[in-house]
Parts: C-alpha cells; structure tokens; sequence
C-alpha cells in the first residue's frame, strides 16, 4: 500500500503510486504551429495558392506505463524525445466553369510541393533520445485532382 506495507492483489491499496509529470510536455502534439497561405485569381475563374505549414516543439509520444518498469511509490518521468521542428509547402489550383446546366469546380493539389523530408511523429524510446524513438515519417509529394458539378 502506499505506506509500504504488504497487501493482497487485486486489493483497493494493491497499486498507488505518485507520477510527478511537473514540466513534462505532452506528447503527440505539437505545441507550436503556424499556416500562412496566399492566393490570386487569375484569370476569371481561375486561382492558384500556396500554403505553408509550420509545427514545432512536438514531443515523442509517450505511455506512463511504458517509462518505468520499477513500481515505486513515486515515479519522475523525464521529457520525451523532441521531435525537429518541420513545415511543408503546398500548391492548389482551381478552375470553376460552366457545362451545359452545371456549374463546375476542376481543382488539383500538390501537398508538400518540395518533397520535404520530415518527422510526422514518433514514439519515445527508453533513452528519451532518438536513437531509441520509433519514428514516422512524413509523406513525401503527394497530388490530388477533383472535379465537382454542381446541380
């Protein structure tokens, strides 16, 4: 129990500890970010924009029962794996027009236009480093194309 003495499994006092947490980020969410984006029509129509996404201070991802094997009365844990900050830019474009009795929207888009190698997330390993954090990494290019009629 959490005076130390003895007790029998699956009792109320079986498992207490106290998790100090004081200072440690949360994990799995960056808590930086930032988007600043610009279009322009030009033609009629016609618009083209670009994004640019920025996150940063984004702490590895973490589970209190996976920190510390040793069951203690009261457990430290220490800041998970900072993962580097990142941004990416993406392009769109779109083109709205008529056929027939619909009104039209072609669009296309070009997430991370310059093939950015980044880290989109990652799970913290035993020495809170990243040599032992498990990884993920960002998506490179990727594009999509869509055509909406409206009726």
């Amino acid at each position: 129990d959490r005076f130390g003495n003895e007790v029998p499994m699956m009792s109320a006092d079986h498992y207490r500890m106290k998790v100090n947490l004081k200072g440690i980020r949360v994990g799995n969410s960056a808590q930086t970010t930032a988007a600043l984006g610009a279009n322009y029509e030009w033609l009629k129509g016609f618009k083209t924009g670009l994004d640019y996404v920025y996150w940063g201070r984004n702490y590895s991802y973490y589970k209190l029962n996976d920190v510390s094997s040793t069951l203690t009365p009261e457990t430290t844990y220490k800041q998970p794996w900072m993962i580097p900050a990142a941004g990416v830019f993406d392009f769109y474009a779109s083109y709205r027009f008529k056929l027939g009795d619909f009104n039209c929207l072609l669009n296309g888009k070009i997430d991370n236009v310059f093939d950015q190698t980044y880290i989109a997330d990652a799970a913290d390993g035993d020495d809170h480093t990243w040599k032992t954090a498990k990884v993920f990494y960002g998506f490179g290019r990727t594009w999509s194309m869509g055509l909406k009629l409206m009726f």
